[in-house]
């Protein structure tokens, strides 16, 4: 674990300081640096070496990874993860993604697995890209968690105050070649589906093949209209439409940094978020010990929620235990682990934490708990005058056949229903791990929910 420690603090380095380290940021004459191009294209050209030193050092580990026979396939797993949300981290900050783009970018519910056998080669194909200009950099999409629909994503900045994306499909071999080149022929829309089954052109056994990727450029075509006009078809067929708004996200990565600090003292902290979200930090070399410190660190906060004067809290609570059992009324998370499998989200190297925190956090020696309270929530909306409770059985069952049950998180078989302007909504799963994995604070989604949806 300490050679692995090591390595990690040097690729987190490498992703995140290489730029500032050697192009410090700097005020000449009152003359914002990035006024001045010289300037900015020599930090640019700095941060991309660091992405790519990043990038290399993370495949090299990740493979050494794969092929340790001394480790548990649990402890292999986590590894990955964590060096996979550099490059999630990496991806957010070159794409300035936020979680409702990153969205666009997924397909599957979970971290794909790589494949180990085509990884070098697609490192030697970006290396190649990256030595064309340091104004550009091109990532593997099959490191991150979240990019299921291209092999690899460019960012350059050749032209001043100005970046352009590019996504890049990786195909080799003639039947690939062949394939790419008439479809070429077709517009990447659904109706091209069905004209290319008689092409005459496509050998019937090559098919399915072309089928896959024609879907592909159609999949990609449809995260470029998004992007750029803010409407359109969902990767997986949804309609898209976003609001013209934009509002502040808060978060509490201040709290969570603050209760580390605490822990490491002490061996264990505890805080509360909105009255609803209650962190429990635990610390320790013994994994086990720090996650009953952060345990401990819950209870705490409940037992302290408890002892507060909530104006119809106990009436709520009555309220819901007609419908769930009282071990509903808490669900308690790991969020660091709920973070690595959760697609899209704000990857945790992104947490406004201390560096020394996210390396105790990959090794285990710090546990963050959280525990989602129900009652605190539905109170919280109701005394900042939102219509928040639980849903039927029926509104939560039918909500889950149109997004998946997977989707919505219920309790007794319902889900928390908040009045809108359009009609009762119910939360997705979408927006509780945004609490627990991108550290966003709850009251504001109720406003989203109510004014915009």
């Amino acid at each position: 674990m300490t050679d692995f420690l090591e390595n990690y603090r040097k690729i987190i380095d490498a992703a995140f300081s290489w730029g500032v380290n050697n192009v410090p940021f700097k005020v000449k004459d009152r003359i914002p640096s990035f006024d001045n191009e010289d300037h900015k294209r020599k930090f640019i050209s700095a941060c991309h070496r660091g992405y790519e030193k990043a990038q290399s050092s993370i495949v090299n580990v990740i493979i050494e990874n794969s092929n340790n026979t001394s480790i548990s396939n649990d402890l292999k797993i986590h590894r990955e993860l964590t060096l996979r949300k550099i490059i999630d981290a990496l991806a957010f900050v070159l794409m300035r993604l936020e979680i409702y783009v990153a969205r666009r970018l997924c397909y599957h519910d979970k971290p794909p697995q790589i494949n180990f056998s085509v990884l070098k080669n697609t490192l030697n194909y970006v290396d190649k890209l990256n030595r064309e200009s340091r104004q550009t950099f091109a990532l593997i999409a099959d490191l991150t968690t979240f990019i299921h629909v291209t092999d690899v994503i460019r960012i350059d900045f050749r032209k001043f105050r100005s970046e352009r994306v590019s996504f890049i499909e990786l195909k080799t071999g003639k039947v690939n070649d062949m394939l790419l080149l008439q479809l070429d022929n077709y517009k990447p829309t659904l109706e091209s589906l069905e004209l290319i089954k008689s092409d005459p052109l496509i050998d019937k056994k090559y098919l399915p093949q072309a089928e896959r990727m024609l879907r592909q450029k159609i999949r990609l075509e449809q995260i470029h209209h998004v992007l750029k006009t803010d409407e359109g078809m969902d990767i997986k067929g949804y309609p898209v439409k976003l609001s013209k708004e934009t509002s502040q996200i808060v978060t509490y990565d201040e709290l969570i940094d603050e209760l580390c600090d605490e822990a490491m003292k002490n061996g264990g902290a505890s805080g509360t978020v909105q009255n609803c979200l209650h962190v429990g930090v635990g610390y320790s070399d013994d994994s086990q010990k720090a996650q009953d410190n952060a345990l401990m660190g819950v209870k705490y906060s409940i037992y302290q929620i408890k002892k507060e004067i909530l104006y119809d809290f106990d009436e709520i609570k009555s309220e819901l235990l007609k419908f769930i059992s009282p071990n509903e009324l808490y669900k308690t998370f790991d969020i660091l682990k709920a973070n690595l499998i959760t697609i899209p989200c704000r990857p945790f190297t992104l947490w406004g934490i201390k560096p020394h925190h996210l390396l105790n956090l990959v090794a285990q020696k710090l546990i963050i708990l959280v525990a989602f309270d129900i009652t605190s929530f539905i109170w919280l909306g109701r005394s900042n005058g939102f219509d928040v409770g639980l849903s039927s059985r029926k509104e939560a069952t039918k909500f889950a056949q149109e997004v998946g049950s997977k989707h919505v998180p219920r309790w007794g078989g319902r889900g928390i229903r908040v009045a809108t302007d359009k009609g009762n909504m119910i939360i997705g799963s979408g927006t509780i791990t945004r609490f627990l994995c991108s550290l966003e604070a709850p009251l504001q989604f109720l406003h989203f929910y109510r004014t915009f949806i």
